[in-house]
């Protein structure tokens, strides 16, 4: 899953940014879990302020999943900036997960979840 950054870079560049994230993850118990597709997954926001300080990387959350796909719990593993931390996991915390093949019954399940933002040009203001 990736997410363009809403500001086109100037002169040639395509885009501004991203967000990437895995279409599935296994836990530590075997389990797998994937995005639902189905719904409306909403996005982190790449703030224009940590572009700008050129604020990119991986983050990493853990992420609690009930047996519905319901998250439980989000935590920050391993942070980027205070801001894409605090709203990513506010998101992060409202999505559904599907099951894949796995024991429903070892749920709830932790799982680690990186998910890297970067950019592909650096930021420049309009005059």
């Amino acid at each position: 899953m990736s997410y363009g950054f809403p500001m086109k870079c100037p002169g040639s560049e395509a885009n501004a940014g991203s967000v990437e994230m895995r279409s599935s993850l296994r836990s530590e118990k075997g389990n797998v879990i994937g995005m639902d597709e189905a719904l409306d997954q909403h996005l982190p926001a790449y703030f224009k302020s940590d572009w700008r300080a050129g604020v990119a990387g991986r983050m990493m959350l853990s992420v609690i999943v009930d047996a519905s796909g319901s998250v439980t719990q989000v935590s920050v593993v391993k942070p980027l900036s205070p801001d894409l931390d605090r709203t990513t996991a506010e998101i992060v915390g409202a999505w559904k997960f599907k099951l894949l093949p796995g024991n429903p019954q070892s749920f709830p399940d932790v799982f680690l979840l990186p998910i890297q933002f970067g950019t592909t040009c650096a930021f420049h203001e309009d005059p």
